[in-house]
């Protein structure tokens, strides 16, 4: 069997600890989705997975985001391992 392929999730919280933020999905099919950010190229130029996540919030918000990971989750019917992370995003000033 193949090794699972990695995925990163980000699950960005404002400073207040009280909201998510949330990106809309523009390859999904379904209109208005909304979801995560993260994804699977960051591993294109990481193979750490903190750096991975780093470069998928930075790619679909064009934020700096600091974190810590919180959770592994195996899909077998898609062999797919997501790696959670939780922290906050910076704006980039610059």
């Amino acid at each position: 069997m193949a090794s699972p392929k990695p995925v990163t999730s980000a699950i960005i919280f404002d400073e207040s600890g009280s909201r998510i933020l949330l990106v809309r999905n523009k390859k999904n099919p379904k209109k208005d989705c909304f979801g995560f950010s993260g994804g699977v190229g960051g591993f294109e130029l990481y193979s750490d997975p903190y750096k991975a996540v780093q470069q998928e919030v930075r790619g679909d918000i064009g934020c700096e985001f600091t974190g810590e990971f919180v959770r592994y989750e195996y899909r077998s019917e898609d062999n797919v391992a997501t790696l959670f992370f939780k922290g906050l995003y910076q704006e980039n000033r610059g």
